[in-house]
């Protein structure tokens, strides 16, 4: 597999390489994830196991989906409240946007803690978008009629 990313791809131009390639990385991170799961128990030749066993495992992390691997998207919930227009700028009339990446659990919440602000036109939609992510409701993608973990991009448009 061969395709270059480069540090200035825009969003839409990584989402058409990721559709190019998809079955590429599905299966590698099929392979990762095996290689990983091998790992986590397993010792090298003539050590004994006991010192992985005595380690506390972590809890196990349920895996995080593209938007092409699922059979539904994640999509904003109808009771869903807004984002909070910042008061400063309706004031001036400010309009603006934020494009905003996370991960929206399988109970339908964004996992605020995976936030990652791609591009806004002011600092103040930012802090909106950070307070109001965790107030939102979604629906949760499936896969396999089973609710999983989605990484989602959003642009959240604010208009006076």
């Amino acid at each position: 597999m061969k395709f270059e990313l480069m540090m200035g791809d825009t969003p839409l131009q990584l989402r058409r390489i990721i559709r190019m390639h998809r079955d590429e990385i599905t299966r590698l991170s099929g392979d990762l994830r095996t290689a990983a799961t091998r790992c986590a128990g397993a010792a090298t030749p003539g050590q004994s196991n006991t010192s992985v066993a005595a380690v506390t495992p972590r809890p196990a992390r349920e895996p995080t989906y593209f938007e092409f691997q699922v059979e539904t998207q994640v999509h904003l919930a109808d009771d869903s409240p807004p984002i909070p227009y910042p008061e400063q700028l309706r004031a001036s009339r400010t309009r603006g946007d934020v494009m905003a990446q996370f991960i929206v659990d399988t109970t339908g919440r964004a996992d605020t803690t995976t936030l990652r602000i791609l591009s806004a036109s002011h600092a103040a939609f930012i802090h909106a978008v950070r307070a109001g992510l965790g107030q939102l409701h979604f629906v949760p993608a499936t896969l396999h009629g089973t609710k999983v973990r989605q990484l989602v991009e959003n642009r959240y448009e604010f208009k006076p």
